[in-house]
């Protein structure tokens, strides 16, 4: 099941992908945006891109303590489930839908010890550092947003880029938090015009909740 949920969540990945160059190709052949390659926002690797990753590293550092600080006041008021990988790890995990994790697909695997195996730490290293922040930024920050902002203007776009983001995730209780981290990260590319500061934060966002989580669960005796 492990297995099967990977492959699925390799295929939604890889479908979000081409949409992102195949809707970017589609927009030059019909002479929409200037001629080029790639995205119809870059990836940014040229001179500048040092900068780029500094920006990112320094932007998820921030996305990550707003999302935890708006996730943490709707709690006291409308108490959530589990965190999506907490739920995976503790072995109630629900698949592709559910957040970080789910949008890893990944299935929960235990060790000889019943602690999660080795290898589905590292299926959750790759989802949160690799996958998600590649596929989900060149999808909706490197072709969605600049699709829409052609006419709806970039204000609109990025909200509207950032609500459906956030409905992606499947997830009620963390919608507000992740719509506002989509609206910041979409501010981030409109101003650099490049996608990578914003690959970077996610993928930055990412590791440190599964830090968090990881370190929570150790003290909750969840792991050894």
């Amino acid at each position: 099941m492990a297995e099967w949920n990977v492959l699925k969540s390799m295929g939604a990945g890889a479908i979000m992908l081409g949409l992102a160059f195949g809707g970017s190709a589609w927009f030059r052949r019909k002479g929409m945006v200037r001629p080029g390659s790639g995205l119809l926002l870059p990836w940014g690797w040229e001179a500048g891109f040092r900068q780029d990753i500094l920006q990112g590293l320094r932007q998820g550092v921030f996305v990550f303590f707003l999302v935890s600080l708006l996730g943490g006041l709707i709690s006291r008021f409308f108490p959530a489930p589990p965190h999506p990988v907490e739920q995976l790890l503790q072995g109630t995990g629900t698949g592709l839908e559910r957040g970080i994790a789910a949008g890893a697909g990944i299935g929960s695997r235990l060790g000889p010890d019943g602690e999660p195996a080795l290898s589905t730490w590292l299926l959750l290293l790759f989802a949160a550092a690799v996958f998600a922040p590649v596929a989900e930024e060149s999808f909706f920050r490197g072709f969605f947003l600049p699709a829409l902002a052609r006419r709806w203007g970039w204000t609109k776009a990025i909200h509207g880029t950032a609500f459906v983001f956030a409905a992606m995730h499947g997830d009620p209780y963390r919608f507000l938090p992740l719509y506002v981290a989509g609206y910041w990260l979409g501010l981030v590319v409109s101003r650099e015009g490049t996608i990578l500061p914003a690959i970077v934060a996610h993928a930055v966002w990412n590791l440190i909740g599964l830090g968090f989580i990881y370190l929570g669960l150790l003290y909750m005796g969840w792991i050894g």
